[in-house]
């Protein structure tokens, strides 16, 4: 969906699909967490899939997964949407006058030279789903062994006051978060020295 946003960007920015699509990534991060976790369960947890239980999406891992897409979402769209402004427009036309669709540019072109920013984007909004507890505990619960994370995990362990397990935890989170940024770092400064790019 991210590349989809950033096709919108590129190439139908006056449109009404792309204006929707705009707002709706500022939406979720001015947004308080809570208040999009009740969102979702309002609006997915009743029954109305058949592959849902009674309570429909939530409490499941797909409540899971749609909470934390929610909120890391539009972290990946505005990265992929930054780096897309600073791709030279000439090769884009250059791609038109040689007969693509806006498509097929956008898929030969645009997606090759946005590789490093759609690595980081997802990336980066992988971290930050990792990081989510309000929206994914309100509609996905927080139930061991199913829908319990490791943010909602560490909660559950202060509350019943196993601190250790709480900071051993804390101490896998922050090894991890560290990882993924070392892991950016890596691949930006790989990046660079072999696009010759400062």
């Amino acid at each position: 969906m991210a590349l989809g946003f950033g096709y919108f960007y590129l190439f139908h920015p006056g449109t009404i699909v792309y204006k929707i699509a705009d707002f709706m990534n500022d939406f979720p991060i001015a947004l308080p967490h809570t208040v999009a976790g009740l969102a979702l369960l309002l609006a997915f947890g009743r029954k109305m899939f058949w592959f849902a239980g009674p309570t429909g999406l939530a409490f499941t891992l797909l409540a899971v997964a749609l909470a934390m897409f929610f909120v890391s979402y539009p972290l990946a769209a505005r990265t992929i949407a930054a780096s897309a402004d600073e791709i030279d427009m000439d090769l884009i036309a250059v791609a038109r006058t040689l007969g693509d669709s806006p498509a097929h540019a956008y898929s030969r072109v645009v997606i090759p030279i946005l590789g490093e920013a759609i690595f980081s984007a997802y990336v980066l909004s992988f971290a930050r789903s990792l990081s989510e507890f309000a929206a994914v505990i309100m509609f996905g619960g927080n139930v061991p062994g199913m829908t319990q994370v490791l943010a909602s995990y560490v909660f559950s362990k202060v509350e019943e006051g196993e601190i250790g397990m709480a900071v051993t935890a804390s101490a896998f989170c922050i090894l991890l978060s560290l990882l993924l940024v070392l892991i950016l770092r890596l691949r930006s400064k790989y990046y660079a020295r072999n696009t010759g790019c400062a």
